[in-house]
């Protein structure tokens, strides 16, 4: 236990004035250079139960009423 309390802990010449990383009190501290993503920023929310995305439409065609066509591709006659 008396290891621990052998060696010397000087103390801070001026509590006022900081040591930079360097060692030296003038140094200004800068924030980081960070770049902003360009893409867009990801939905943070997170959606309860149930309300999840609405069912998809299922195309129905104009001339014979039936779906999953619409009229360009119906094959029924006209």
């Amino acid at each position: 236990m008396m290891k621990a309390y052998e060696s010397l802990i000087l103390p801070i010449p001026d509590i006022g004035k900081g040591l930079g990383t360097n060692g030296s009190a003038d140094a200004d501290v800068l924030p980081p250079i960070t770049k902003r993503p360009t893409e867009r920023p990801p939905m943070k929310r997170i959606k309860a139960f149930g309300e999840g995305t609405r069912p998809l439409k299922c195309s129905q065609c104009s001339q014979c009423s039936v779906a999953g066509h619409n009229k360009k591709t119906c094959k029924a006659v006209i």
